[in-house]
């Protein structure tokens, strides 16, 4: 008899992101600074851009709440030969969906920095990171996981 396999069904998405027609996206980076400014406005024009949503002022008139958050916690110390060089940071933008009726949290994802990018500069990593959250929100708004939609969209 031939082994059955199993395979667990997609989780959905919560149907608020995909029903929405409007959001209001609020600047809610904890790290006081030039990158959760300049993160905001990159998303704020991505989604103009991008049309699916109507952006509105008021958070009140909005299906859905969008909190941009950037965070650069110490992850570490980075040590060379038992010497302290100061810490290693690992810096994020996450990005809080709220369903506005119900002020409940309907999805969140981040999305590091990719420091590794030798021939950007940091500005630049960042906004890839911010591309990334805007991919994120497209593939939600379809129903797709995040995740799932980047791998697809990698092998082709």
């Amino acid at each position: 008899m031939p082994a059955q396999t199993t395979t667990n069904p997609a989780a959905p998405v919560p149907p608020q992101i995909g029903a929405a027609k409007t959001v209001f996206l609020a600047n809610a980076g904890e790290e006081t600074n030039n990158f959760s400014e300049r993160g905001y406005a990159d998303l704020y024009n991505g989604l103009t851009q991008w049309n699916h949503y109507q952006l509105t002022s008021n958070p009140a008139s909005a299906d859905l709440i969008l909190e941009l958050h950037y965070l650069s916690p110490a992850a570490g110390q980075n040590v060379v030969k038992g010497d302290s060089m100061g810490s290693i940071y690992t810096p994020r933008f996450r990005l809080v969906v709220l369903d506005r009726a119900t002020n409940v949290i309907v999805w969140s994802v981040s999305e590091f920095v990719n420091m590794t990018a030798r021939k950007k500069t940091f500005e630049q990593q960042c906004d890839d990171a911010v591309d990334l959250l805007l991919n994120d929100v497209k593939a939600l708004s379809a129903g797709q996981l995040p995740t799932i939609a980047a791998a697809s969209k990698a092998t082709k």
